[in-house]
C-alpha cells in the first residue's frame, strides 16, 4: 500500500501514529527520485521562460495590463500542477512580474521524491522488511503478466470454446505463450526493442523451396544483421536445410455453408 505525500512527510518525521500491529516500512528509487527531480526543475524553467515572455510584452505594449499576464501565468503553473512552489508577484509600478519560490515547498517535495511507504501487519519477528519489499515489487511483474495476457498481442481473449476442458487448454497455451514471452523479454532486455517488434522483425528471415526430381528440401536464407543479434542472445541458431513436410495447422474450425445458414 502506497501512503499519500502527507502521512509519507509524518513517517519521515516519526509524527504518524501507528495503528495497533500496523507496520509501515519507507522505501526510496533513487533513480526515480532523480527523475522526478528532473522534470519538476524543467517545470520551473518553463515558468522562468513564460514569466521572461510575460515582461517583454509588457515592455513592447505600454497599454497592456500585467494582472492578465500574471493570469495567463498562474494559469501555466496550474497546468504543471506546481502551484505550492510558484507565485507570481508584480512590482510596485505595475509593469513587472516576478517570479517566487517557497523553499520549504520545494525541500518537503524534494524529501518525498522517489519515496513510498509500505503498510503491513506482518512482525518484525516473522518476515524482514527486504522480503516484504520484494514481494511488494514482484506485485507489478503479477500486474504485468495479466497485462500481456489480456490486452497485448497474446489475447486470451475472446475465448471462442465452450466446453470447460477446452478452455482449460485455450488457457494453458495463452500460460506457455507468456512463459515463451517472458524469456524473450529477458533475452533481450537491453536491445531496445518489445517482444513483439523482435518477433515481427525475425519474421523477415525466409525460406526457399527446392526440388529435384520427386524430393523437396527447403533452404533457410541467411538472416540480416538485427535477426543474427536477436538470435544470439537466445543462444539459437537456424538450420540451413530443412526437410520439406506438407503439414497445416488450422487454429480454428471453419463452419460449414449449411451450419452458418442457421
Amino acid at each position: 500500500m502506497v501512503l499519500t505525500k502527507t502521512i509519507f512527510i509524518d513517517v519521515l518525521t516519526g509524527c504518524v501514529r501507528a495503528e495497533e500491529g500496523i507496520r509501515y516500512i519507507l522505501r526510496r528509487n533513487p533513480i526515480r527520485a532523480g527523475e522526478t527531480s528532473d522534470k519538476r526543475y524543467k517545470k520551473i524553467d518553463a515558468v522562468k521562460d513564460k514569466v521572461h515572455e510575460a515582461n517583454k510584452y509588457l515592455r513592447g505594449h505600454g497599454r497592456a495590463k500585467a494582472e492578465t499576464q500574471v493570469k495567463r501565468v498562474n494559469e501555466y503553473i496550474s497546468k504543471l500542477k506546481i502551484n505550492s512552489i510558484l507565485s507570481i508577484e508584480v512590482t510596485e509600478d505595475r509593469r513587472e512580474l516576478q517570479l517566487k519560490v517557497n523553499g520549504d515547498a520545494l525541500l518537503e517535495a524534494l524529501l518525498s521524491d522517489g519515496c513510498y511507504v509500505i503498510k503491513t501487519d506482518l512482525e518484525k519477528g516473522i518476515v524482514s522488511k527486504e522480503v516484504i519489499h520484494d514481494r511488494y515489487k514482484a506485485l507489478s511483474e503479477v500486474e504485468w503478466a495479466f497485462r500481456t495476457q489480456k490486452t497485448d498481442y497474446l489475447e486470451v481473449r475472446p475465448v471462442y470454446v465452450r466446453k470447460k476442458e477446452r478452455t482449460i487448454g485455450h488457457l494453458l497455451v495463452v500460460m506457455l505463450a507468456y512463459k515463451v514471452e517472458r524469456y524473450l523479454r529477458n533475452a533481450w532486455r537491453d536491445l531496445d526493442i518489445r517482444v513483439e517488434g523482435g518477433i515481427r522483425r525475425m519474421g523477415r528471415i525466409t525460406s526457399n523451396v527446392i526440388k529435384i526430381g520427386e524430393k523437396e528440401l527447403v533452404t533457410v536464407g541467411e538472416p540480416d544483421e538485427d535477426c543474427r543479434e536477436l538470435l544470439k542472445r537466445l543462444d539459437v541458431s537456424i538450420p540451413k536445410v530443412l526437410p520439406c513436410r506438407e503439414s497445416h495447422v488450422a487454429t480454428r474450425k471453419r463452419l460449414s455453408g449449411s451450419r452458418k445458414l442457421k
